[in-house]
């Protein structure tokens, strides 16, 4: 029979304080500072068919598995491993297709690695750590169904107490790392039946394409902007825009508020009534969505909340211009060679911006030289025209008087 085994790593974060990202690799090798821990999400296909004999065996087991680790010191690391399985056998019984399954969690997983040998160089370093630990007997492994106790490759679990160990080695350099680990798991019996021992040689190969120069550059951006869609997504309420004669709303006259509340609905609507539909075909599946959908959610609360504020803001030197967590730009005012008020939309070219949340434009803010835009997780773009709307017009023009010098154009 053949066999399809595919592993998606779906998310993998550490805590620091703020977010770091973590090696892309098997989570026996996974290292952190010490008192920084690190959190998983894994998602895992295993199916076999075509099988020759006339059962025609047909097994997919899907899982998501949450890794917790914590290094306790530079040296020790603790991990633990909760798998939540989705099994199904479908076979031919008595002329008829039969089709046998079984969802919820599995045996967990905790182990420990010790660094026993480490090498520091410029750049890089190697070590040797032995790693040891226990799979415990957390999942069901007497399910049954209208046709009796299900099989031992559906069941979620051994029903017995599975120690393992192994040696993992790691050599990381700038540019690359390279992990292997030998690993053996003496699987004892549990209930009337007992799978046989499992010995792995697992190996990893990560090397950076991009950026090619380390720096803050895009990987802290991505990370510094996945924080900033949480804080003002949860705590984003408790600040007040300011209200100095310098910063301008622009929501209002938009009309964002109203529609982007009709968008939550509709969404919390489809999250809810998407989970439990894919429920129905595959738990794993109805997970993921229902985490892609609140990850969708918190988002457009995010930067709604960051749109209420931070307000553009026309200071002597420099013309903030933000539209909540999409777009930040700073131009300074002796770069700006004039300011349109529109009547019409205006014609979008490369160099542009729209730099409202709906709706049209009711300035166009031209510059002398290109200018720097900041964008979603770390992107940006170049541009020599930006359009704004503001909630007040006559204090803005006002103000673009006093700082520019002249009228508006």
């Amino acid at each position: 029979p053949s066999s399809l085994d595919t592993l998606l790593d779906v998310a993998t974060l550490g805590w620091t304080g703020l977010a770091w990202g973590a090696p892309q690799t098997f989570n026996t090798a996974i290292t952190l500072a010490r008192g920084k821990f690190v959190l998983r999400e894994q998602y895992v296909l295993d199916q076999s068919g075509d099988d020759p004999s006339g059962a025609e065996r047909d097994r997919l087991a899907q899982g998501l598995i949450s890794m917790l680790g914590y290094a306790v010191t530079t040296d020790l690391m603790v991990f633990g491993v909760v798998p939540y399985l989705d099994k199904r056998l479908e076979r031919n019984v008595g002329g008829a297709r039969r089709a046998r399954s079984d969802r919820g969690i599995g045996d967990v997983r905790l182990f420990g690695r010790y660094t026993v040998w480490r090498e520091n160089f410029t750049g890089g370093l190697a070590r040797v750590s032995p790693i040891l630990g226990l799979e415990l007997p957390t999942g069901d492994d007497n399910a049954r169904d209208a046709f009796g106790p299900l099989p031992a490759d559906v069941q979620r679990g051994s029903g017995s107490w599975d120690p393992f160990g192994g040696l993992v080695f790691t050599y990381q350099h700038l540019d690359f790392e390279v992990d292997a680990q030998l690993s053996y798991q003496a699987n004892t019996a549990g209930g009337n039946f007992e799978f046989g021992d499992v010995a792995r040689a697992d190996a990893s190969l990560q090397y950076r394409l991009w950026p090619r120069e380390l720096g803050r550059g895009v990987p802290a951006d991505i990370m510094a902007y996945e924080v900033a869609i949480f804080r003002y997504a949860l705590a984003g309420w408790r600040e007040k825009a300011a209200s100095d004669s310098d910063s301008f709303s622009y929501l209002r006259t938009s009309g964002y508020g109203p529609i982007l509340l009709a968008i939550l609905m509709a969404a919390a609507a489809e999250m809810i009534g998407g989970h439990f539909l894919l429920r129905m075909w595959s738990g794993t599946a109805a997970i993921i969505h229902l985490i892609l959908a609140g990850y969708a959610l918190v988002w457009l609360l995010g930067d709604y909340q960051a749109m209420r504020t931070r307000l553009l803001e026309l200071g002597g030197e420099d013309f903030r211009v933000r539209l909540g967590i999409r777009w930040d730009a700073t131009i300074p005012t002796g770069n700006i060679s004039g300011v349109r008020r529109l009547s019409a939309p205006p014609n979008k070219s490369r160099d542009y911006l729209d730099a409202t949340p709906l709706g049209r434009p009711t300035y166009l803010i031209e510059m002398k030289q290109p200018v720097h835009v900041s964008g979603p997780y770390g992107f940006g773009r170049t541009i020599t025209q930006i359009g704004v709307a503001v909630d007040d017009e006559e204090l803005f023009e006002k103000r673009l008087v006093e700082v520019l010098g002249v009228p508006r154009g």
